[in-house]
């Protein structure tokens, strides 16, 4: 039995849609970003995806695309990354069995290439400052809460 599915960020945008077949995805996915933003388009096969996969990365106000073949679940043959407005290639992988087995970047980006993994530095940095800052709200909220309960308990 065949079936749409989609689920929902908590800000109400949604976060993925696809076909179920039997309780398991196949054919064309889409997954989305919390902002709205489309984050990938996949292909399934009996949960798995096959054939192709591409994701959408935007960085420092540039958006690209990565894209390549699926089989069986893990990446397969040739993956190219290319900045989506001008369709420049920047880099190509090639993969046997989910394993890197050869890297090329284009030497005419390699401008372009090195501001995208300056970009992609950036935006993990900001992730995880953003990860350590949650933290310490939370470290803060418990010393809020343990006190709260010492002088309720003790006054």
């Amino acid at each position: 039995m065949k079936k749409l599915h989609q689920t929902f960020w908590s800000n109400g945008n949604l976060k993925e849609e696809g076909d179920l077949t039997n309780g398991v995805r196949n054919g064309p996915w889409k997954h989305f970003n919390e902002d709205g933003s489309l984050q990938s388009d996949s292909y399934y096969q009996n949960d798995l995806k096959e054939l192709w996969c591409k994701e959408y990365i935007r960085l420092g106000g540039i958006n690209y695309t990565y894209e390549g073949k699926m089989m069986g679940g893990i990446k397969s043959g040739e993956w190219v990354l290319f900045i989506n407005e001008t369709n420049k290639t920047l880099q190509q992988e090639w993969w046997v069995y989910d394993m890197l087995y050869r890297k090329e970047v284009n030497p005419d980006a390699k401008l372009e290439y090195d501001i995208y993994i300056d970009n992609l530095e950036k935006d993990k940095f900001s992730f995880f400052h953003k990860k350590r800052e949650e933290e310490q709200i939370n470290f803060w909220l418990f010393v809020i809460f343990f006190l709260f309960v010492i002088f309720y308990f003790f006054t």
